[in-house]
């Protein structure tokens, strides 16, 4: 009797050993599982913002999932630079886009895909710019018109609904300025030979081209951003006949050329016009 006894207990005791190991094992996989799933939630690229009411205006549209990561880090980042308080991942919840401000297009020719639109913060007071690219086909980093594909940008002040707020973003900390400015990709362009077209410029002539321009375009034209985006064409240099010049033309936001002339035998004098009205 005592020895079934034992049998017993013996057999009791390592059937909740297998017990407690399948309970552990279990908890285990759920404690795995619950780890893995949190980690493919996670942004890769960091920090986050989801845009409430994005899927409100590309429900049927073209998207591309690693673009929207970066434009959400893209976010969070913007919002992190001007706001002075904790910012979890999505911890803000009103962050809608503009009604009227969706647009979404594709260069067929390119098989690029450009959004841009833009988003209001309430709770924040503030507003931004955003604008995406991508491509499957294109390698945007080799293309200048679109080199800058995902960025969130701070508004001119006639477009801040709730005010000014001070608003810095990746292009006003990098050049230390919040008024608008052009953005021109000097040192990715090459003349005939070949030669760049940052080297033949000093930091005084691209300046100096820049605020012009700027002041120009923006007296006719109601800007949608403070960093106005531009193309650069047709660079020739020049040394036929007794000639030294340097032409070129930049377009702002594919809507006006300006031709710029550098004579480089008469003091580096700088022309501009624009359908052959001088700026200067």
């Amino acid at each position: 009797m005592l020895e079934q006894v034992q049998v017993e207990a013996v057999a009791m005791l390592h059937y909740n050993k297998k017990l407690l190991f399948i309970i552990s094992g279990f908890i285990g996989v759920v404690i795995i599982a619950t780890i893995a799933y949190t980690l493919l939630l996670r942004n890769p690229l960091g920090g986050e913002m989801h845009i409430e009411n994005l899927s409100t205006y590309t429900n049927g549209k073209p998207t591309d999932t690693k673009t929207l990561e970066t434009i959400r880090h893209a976010l969070y980042t913007a919002i992190r630079n001007n706001y002075a308080g904790n910012l979890p991942d999505n911890s803000i919840k009103d962050i809608l886009i503009r009604d009227g401000s969706f647009k979404q297009t594709r260069d067929q020719a390119k098989d690029i895909h450009t959004v841009n639109f833009i988003v209001d913060i309430k709770s924040l007071q503030q507003s931004y710019l955003v604008e995406y690219t991508w491509s499957q086909k294109t390698n945007l980093d080799e293309d200048a018109q679109y080199q800058y594909g995902t960025t969130v940008l701070c508004l001119p002040t006639d477009q801040l609904i709730y005010g000014y707020f001070g608003c810095n973003d990746d292009f006003s900390r990098m050049r230390g300025l919040r008024s608008p400015y052009l953005v021109v990709n000097w040192s990715g362009q090459n003349d005939q030979y070949g030669n760049s077209l940052s080297n033949q410029l000093t930091g005084n002539d691209t300046d100096y081209i820049e605020k012009l321009i700027m002041s120009d375009y923006s007296y006719d034209h109601k800007l949608s951003r403070i960093a106005t985006q531009t193309t650069i064409k047709d660079i020739v240099r020049d040394t036929s006949s007794g000639k030294n010049t340097l032409s070129f033309t930049i377009t702002v936001e594919d809507k006006l050329a300006y031709n710029i002339t550098i004579d480089y035998d008469n003091s580096r004098r700088i022309a501009i016009t624009q359908d052959g009205r001088s700026l200067n």
